[in-house]
């Protein structure tokens, strides 16, 4: 009779032992793939940067230009079907002064992108003349299409603002935020956003081009406020003018 101890029985060739240690060396070798490898690739997606660490799977790249967009920081992961091919796509994260932006991105042929899974916080300035505040809108979308200039040639997205707030600071009341969608067509983004609440009535129309938008505000008071001088004072003021009972503007937004 012939005793095994569990340590016989789990002894391993010499040979199997050679092949799992090339195989462990081959992938903490590619797990450690220096982030600027993908140097070129990135260039020849548009984005050019000032320093790119960490590793292939996981860069972060520092104050960059995308196309246009300035990126103060930008994450990238890679994915490994689209690299063997020599093809960008990956998960990102990017921050700039403007907000912040995350999804999926991935090369399209004739150099356009197709992002999706986006989830973007953008930190816009309102002008009206001599009048000026900042904004927040936050954007989410399964998927937007852009060209290889930098324009949003297709898609669709729910977008939402603290704009009611920042309007009615000074009332003392509370109002939802601005909801609504857009969606943007050869260029053009275009987006209307509603709220109501308290007997206020708001409803912000936008288009974009070229990082300027020209919106159309409209805003029905309730009406305990209409009349107040407070508050129709400090519409006047910030450009709106009164027509069939509605309070109305045109402002500029810039990103």
């Amino acid at each position: 009779m012939i005793n095994l101890t569990l340590s016989d029985q789990f002894v391993l060739p010499k040979k199997y032992l050679i092949i799992l240690f090339i195989v462990v060396f081959v992938l903490l070798s590619i797990i450690n793939l220096p982030a600027a490898m993908m140097g070129g690739l990135l260039k020849k997606s548009g984005l050019n940067y000032r320093l790119i660490e960490g590793s292939l799977w996981h860069a972060v790249v520092y104050d960059a230009n995308f196309r246009g967009y300035p990126v103060r920081k930008l994450v990238l992961e890679p994915k490994l079907a689209n690299l063997a091919i020599f093809q960008l796509a990956a998960d990102f994260n990017a921050v700039n002064d403007q907000g912040k932006f995350s999804g999926t991105l991935t090369k399209k042929e004739q150099g356009g992108l197709l992002f999706s899974k986006i989830d973007a916080l953008a930190n816009v300035v309102i002008s009206k003349n001599a009048y000026t505040f900042p904004a927040e809108f936050n954007l989410t979308s399964d998927q937007l299409e852009f060209d290889k200039l930098g324009q949003c040639r297709a898609g669709n997205f729910m977008i939402k603002s603290n704009l009611t707030d920042l309007l009615f600071a000074s009332v003392a009341t509370e109002l939802p935020p601005l909801n609504g969608q857009g969606h943007c067509d050869d260029g053009t983004i275009n987006m209307t956003l509603q709220t109501s609440g308290n007997g206020f009535d708001i409803s912000f129309i936008g288009e974009m081009d070229n990082h300027i938008s020209s919106t159309m505000i409209n805003i029905k008071l309730p009406e305990n406020l209409s009349n107040l001088p407070r508050v129709t004072n400090e519409l006047t003021a910030r450009g709106f003018a009164l027509s069939n009972g509605v309070w109305q503007t045109v402002m500029e937004i810039k990103v």
